[in-house]
């Protein structure tokens, strides 16, 4: 059986999100140079809007449809739509139903009738599996099956040797800590260009180092630890109060907190912050050390092959 991996092809205007094409693409390359090849056949089909549009109003969405020997799997809702009547795969990262007036409107398609189309693709589906909580929690009262919900993989951020950018990422409830720290990091290191950036377009950009403000409890990427470590970038973490000696490795807090001088330098104050950001300005050689040592805690390809597996299988 071919897996042919289906998604609309590439339009500045189309309602699909960064996070979305970066686990397309990731996704692509590991199926195009890992071990599955050996095993499986395994193509990818950029749909056009027209495409989608005219297999949505000839395809009866009631009617299932044989796949003769394909194993669809569908990354975005113009294919949920045009493929609404096969048994296929659906990856999600995104809740396919809040871009629903979008893609309609794009595809010049009624909108009642595309969410229809979404509904039937969830309930014909073979497998569904999801990279985000919330569209797992989203999608799965509507479905009879259980939905397969797998952790998003690594996405290594960038780094830079420039002092010009540096990532600041602040996490739910720490907005008056987070401005502290922002104030401070500026009034001491006036010549840093300190970024509040919390969305898909930190991959967008080299870093020279990233500072997070709280527990880093959120699974999307670009505001998980793990995504700074994947890229050997030097990361800081402010958690107010908290001793870093209680963050063990292997504990369950070891992806949401920094292991201090392992993966990273971790502090309890805002004047801690301050200092170890003027130390890794003093010493960035000692700091990329620590970066690169907290870069083997994560295996950036083996996530990714689990991923393709999951869907495989």
């Amino acid at each position: 059986m071919e897996n042919v991996l289906v998604f609309c092809g590439e339009h500045s205007d189309l309602p699909v999100s960064q996070y979305a094409v970066k686990a397309r693409l990731s996704l692509m390359m590991t199926l195009s140079g890992g071990a599955a090849m050996s095993t499986e056949s395994i193509s990818a089909r950029g749909l056009e809007l027209a495409d989608a549009q005219l297999a949505t109003s000839m395809w009866n969405r009631d009617v299932d449809r044989e796949a003769w020997g394909f194993n669809f799997i569908l990354m975005d809702a113009a294919a949920m739509s045009a493929y609404a009547s096969y048994r296929s795969t659906i990856l999600l990262t995104d809740d396919p139903f809040a871009s629903a007036s979008q893609w309609a409107q794009m595809m010049q398609v009624e909108l009642d009738d595309l969410r229809i189309r979404l509904h039937r693709a969830l309930m014909n589906a073979s497998k569904i599996v999801v990279l985000d909580r919330d569209v797992e929690r989203a999608v799965a009262p509507m479905l009879s099956q259980p939905v397969r919900w797998s952790a998003f993989p690594a996405m290594p951020l960038r780094v830079s040797n420039s002092k010009a950018h540096v990532l600041m990422v602040v996490h739910e409830r720490q907005g008056e800590l987070a401005e502290a720290a922002r104030n401070a990091l500026m009034q001491a290191f006036p010549d840093v260009n300190l970024i509040v950036a919390n969305d898909a377009r930190v991959f967008d950009r080299a870093w020279y180092a990233v500072a997070h403000v709280g527990r880093a409890t959120s699974s999307i990427p670009g505001l998980r630890l793990r995504d700074a470590w994947a890229g050997a970038l030097p990361t800081l973490q402010l958690v107010d109060g908290e001793n870093p000696q209680f963050v063990r490795t292997g504990d369950k807090a070891a992806e949401l907190t920094i292991d201090h001088g392992k993966t990273g330098l971790f502090s309890s104050t805002v004047e801690g912050l301050v200092a170890a950001f003027g130390d890794l300005l003093a010493d960035p050689v000692a700091a990329r050390v620590i970066a690169r040592a907290a870069q083997q805690r994560v295996d950036v390809a083996k996530e990714w092959e689990s991923l393709a597996g999951e869907l495989l299988q």
